[in-house]
């Protein structure tokens, strides 16, 4: 039942994402179309995907193991079997007799077939392969979930890199002309002898520092874009993001202890885990001894002859039955091998504990990332409103000569700054929100829906 619940939960968000994207901003790339066309694109996706479909095969192979075997064999050629009997005694109308017959075969034709027929009844070896294969195919359907919840994760992240990264471009280039605006009206007023020539100095200086930042942000939006251009196939000239900046960020104040529950439950990487810990038992069942006797029924029909026109013996065999096998003794290879199983047991218990450990403080991060972050990035945003106010008043004062051109290019950088931590807050937020819905194995259409709905075009 859980698989079924995880096969129909991750194809239906990929689905509706394709449905969305007939409905999402036709001049725009928002997540939708990004994650829409990364399903065709993406290497990892498509790799996690022929993966997946190559463990479900593991059902039928387990199908399998109790399926009749059945063989046909047949042979052809020339023969030579030297046989003779002597002093065999018949008796006729009550009189005995003693006669010798040759019953050779020298050069004769020979043909031959069977058909073989075996069907497993009992087989703890082969009960325990097919439990394992099983359980190797839920591996299989974990996996998927699990790589399909990580791509979203990963689409969503390259997506808001490209996004910071054009902001970051756009803001440095806005202080650019307003410090080549500064610039030029210091240079001005020194002419005039209106003020001094530490204010063109100080201009010239954040003027070159600015462009030298202007040339990195150039470069890292470059990179960021490639980097979503190869995921999705969408060319860079196509790749209009949007960045996040449109409504409040609100936190779904459920305690901590509701998401540690979830996570615990159906984080797919700790489902996984756990899937494999059967696994492994059940390698022990495998080799135990109480699994080594086998039975299975026999069907055999065989025949023979037709050896030349010197000889026409024919040989029809017809059997069938019931086959037992009890092992004695192999060496002590199946002892060797289960304490083996047992060993690894034991260990894909710690391993199974220690992600368990390692989800659950992974959740608590995201948690505190949404707690503490809906408050950071109101706290930001009046920060920033509160820089730009002051930039203004700086603007002012320095006209009035209360400010000094200093003053006025601290006030610039200050409020830009503001402006970057206030959307790179608002990112953290988002993706945290996914993060915690991805651990806990609940990343939803609906989720990607609402972030979708945070977006802006520049």
């Amino acid at each position: 039942m859980l698989m079924k619940l995880l096969w129909s939960r991750a194809h239906l968000i990929l689905a509706v994402l394709i449905l969305l994207n007939l409905l999402s901003t036709a001049n725009a790339a928002d997540l939708i179309t990004v994650l829409n066309a990364a399903q065709t694109h993406d290497l990892d996706f498509l790799a996690a995907q022929s993966t997946h479909d190559a463990g479900m095969t593991k059902h039928d192979q387990a199908n399998s193991l109790w399926r009749p075997d059945i063989s046909i064999q047949g042979g052809a050629g020339r023969m030579d079997q030297q046989t003779q009997t002597t002093g065999a005694q018949f008796v006729q109308n009550g009189i005995p007799g003693i006669a010798n017959f040759n019953t050779s075969i020298n050069q004769g034709t020979y043909n031959m077939w069977a058909i073989n027929i075996r069907q497993p009844i009992y087989n703890g070896d082969r009960l325990a392969q097919s439990k394992t294969l099983d359980l190797q195919a839920n591996i299989a359907e974990l996996e998927w979930q699990a790589a399909q919840q990580d791509f979203i994760l990963r689409l969503v992240k390259k997506y808001f890199d490209v996004s910071m990264a054009l902001e970051t471009l756009k803001t440095t280039q806005d202080q650019l002309l307003a410090v080549q605006k500064m610039q030029a009206e210091a240079q001005a007023r020194y002419k005039l002898g209106d003020a001094p020539i530490l204010d063109l100095h100080e201009a010239t200086a954040k003027l070159d520092g600015l462009k030298a930042q202007l040339l990195a942000a150039q470069s890292d939006l470059e990179i960021k874009q490639s980097a979503l251009s190869d995921a999705t196939g969408i060319g860079i000239d196509d790749l209009k993001v949007m960045i996040p900046t449109a409504g409040e960020v609100v936190f779904d104040h459920k305690p901590f202890d509701y998401w540690l529950t979830q996570v615990i439950s159906g984080n797919p990487q700790l489902l996984l885990s756990q899937n494999q810990l059967n696994q492994a038992r059940q390698n022990v069942k495998r080799y135990h001894l109480l699994s080594s006797p086998s039975q299975v029924n026999d069907t055999h029909v065989y025949g023979s002859g037709d050896y030349g026109p010197n000889a026409s013996n024919l040989n029809r065999d017809a059997i069938i039955g019931l086959q037992l096998t009890i092992p004695i003794y192999n060496g002590g290879m199946r002892v060797a091998k289960e304490n083996e199983a047992v060993h690894l047991v034991d260990a894909n218990l710690d391993k199974t504990n220690r992600v368990r450990q390692q989800v659950s403080l992974q959740a608590k991060q995201a948690y505190l990332g949404l707690t503490m972050g809906a408050s950071r990035v109101n706290a930001l945003k009046a920060a920033w409103l509160a820089s730009e106010t002051r930039k203004r008043a700086t603007e002012v004062g320095r006209k009035v000569g209360d400010r000094s051109t200093l003053d006025l290019l601290n006030a610039e950088s200050d409020a830009a700054n503001a402006h970057l931590n206030w959307i790179s807050a608002r990112i953290d937020f988002l993706l945290n929100e996914l993060n915690l819905a991805a651990l806990s194995g609940q990343l939803t259409v609906d989720q990607i829906k609402s972030v979708n709905n945070t977006l802006q075009t520049f």
